[in-house]
C-alpha cells in the first residue's frame, strides 16, 4: 500500500497543485466578483438607508415647520378675532351710551313737557272750579246761585 502511494506521488503533486490552481482560479474568476458584488450592494443598501434616514428628517423636520406655521396662523386668527369682538364691545357700548343719552334727553323733555301740561290743566281747572261750583250750588239747591 504504501509503495503504491510512492509510486503515484508525483500523481498525487500533481493533483494538489491542480486544487491550488483550481482554487486560485475559482477564487479569482467566481468568488471575488461575488463578494465584490456584494460589498456594493451592501454599499448601496447602506446609502439608500442613510438617503432614507435623511429623507426621513427632512420630512420630520418641514412637518414640524408646517405645525408651527399652523399654530402661528391659529394664534393670529384667534388674535383677530378676539380684537373684533372687543372693537364691537366697545363700539356696542358706544352706541349704547348715545342711545341712554338720547333717551335722558327725551325724558327730560317729556317730564318738562308734563310739567308745563300738568301747569296748563291746573289753571285752565282753577278757572273751571268757579263755574262748576255754581253749577253744583244750581243742582243741589235747586236755584240760581251767584258768584
Amino acid at each position: 500500500m504504501i509503495q503504491e502511494i510512492v509510486q503515484h506521488w508525483p500523481n498525487i503533486v500533481i493533483l494538489m497543485v491542480a486544487i491550488f490552481v483550481y482554487s486560485y482560479l475559482i477564487d479569482k474568476v467566481f468568488f471575488r466578483p461575488v463578494q465584490r458584488i456584494l460589498n456594493e450592494r451592501k454599499a448601496r443598501i447602506r446609502d439608500a438607508t442613510n438617503l432614507v434616514d435623511e429623507s426621513r428628517n427632512e420630512l420630520d423636520r418641514r412637518f414640524a415647520e408646517y405645525e408651527d406655521a399652523i399654530l402661528s396662523a391659529r394664534r393670529k386668527g384667534l388674535k383677530i378675532k378676539e380684537d373684533a369682538r372687543q372693537e364691537a364691545d366697545a363700539h356696542r357700548k358706544a352706541e349704547l351710551d348715545k342711545v341712554r343719552q338720547a333717551v335722558a334727553a327725551e325724558l327730560k323733555e317729556s317730564e318738562a313737557e308734563l310739567v308745563e301740561a300738568s301747569g296748563r290743566i291746573r289753571k285752565e281747572l282753577e278757572q273751571l272750579i268757579p263755574g262748576l261750583a255754581r253749577e253744583m250750588a244750581k243742582k243741589i239747591l235747586g236755584r240760581e246761585v251767584a258768584a
